[in-house]
């Protein structure tokens, strides 16, 4: 594993047998430290076209609404228009998360499918892992 990010709240990691960008929060969190550290990690993943994330919330539940939007107005739309399209994020929550969301907004609503970030919401870390595996192999 490649250390691409290090502070308290977030370590981002580049696993190069799986080809991944491993973004893991501690309880810790910090917004600036996850922001710095997806931005560190996107850095990382254009310069070595990195197209699988694992993003892993279990020790925190879930990302607060500041957090998640903030992902959805910068770090996706850069990821979209120089990454390319063909990227994959795993979200990995704790389980009363997955329950909570999947009683939210149903199984479908746990995946968003465009051609350039596509997620999935797991609350089993070697299932996200099997997932992204599957999308690399295509």
């Amino acid at each position: 594993m490649v250390m691409v990010y290090g502070a308290d709240s977030i370590e981002a990691l580049y696993d190069e047998e799986k080809r991944i960008n491993f973004i893991k929060c501690h309880t810790s969190f910090n917004s600036n430290e996850f922001r710095e550290g997806l931005m560190q990690a996107y850095r990382f993943a254009l310069e070595h076209k990195v197209k699988q994330w694992l993003l892993d919330l279990r020790d925190i539940g879930e990302l607060n609404e500041e957090d998640n939007t903030w992902i959805q107005l910068h770090l996706f739309p850069m990821m979209m228009m120089t990454l390319g399209p063909s990227n994959y994020m795993a979200i990995v929550c704790s389980k009363s998360c997955y329950k909570n969301l999947l009683k939210a907004v149903g199984k479908l609503g746990l995946k968003t499918y465009n051609s350039f970030v596509i997620l999935n919401t797991f609350c089993d870390l070697e299932k996200a892992e099997h997932w992204l595996g599957k999308k690399l192999a295509k």
